[in-house]
């Protein structure tokens, strides 16, 4: 199994109803395993923050929204949290074409990290 992070973004709701909607939310991600959300949001609109475990990006990202949905929330919209060779080179200190080489398994030397 594989964990995909990603961001769904929501209707707003009432300030007050925050902790409602967490507790609700948290209740059934607990049920199903675990935790693995963090919701923000206001009237303006809310996101909630996944890292789900699954066997592919489509299966985290329709269960994710199924227990949303199950929260009382209206989902507008879905981002992946994608990180690029030059967002892990300049986190990493290395060079692009090293991580290039990371990220596509022709890393040459056996302590370099995985693809």
């Amino acid at each position: 199994m594989n964990t995909y992070w990603f961001t769904i973004k929501t209707t707003g709701f009432p300030e007050e109803q925050l902790i409602s909607i967490s507790d609700k939310l948290y209740g059934l991600l607990e049920e199903s395993g675990g935790v693995d959300a963090l919701v923000a949001g206001d009237a303006r609109g809310g996101e909630i923050e996944f890292s789900r475990e699954a066997e592919d990006a489509v299966i985290a990202i329709v269960s994710a929204i199924e227990q949303v949905e199950q929260a009382g929330l209206v989902v507008v919209g879905v981002t992946e949290d994608i990180v690029d060779v030059d967002s892990i080179a300049e986190r990493s200190g290395a060079g692009a074409a090293a991580v290039s080489h990371w990220t596509s398994g022709a890393r040459g030397v056996e302590d370099s990290p995985g693809p």
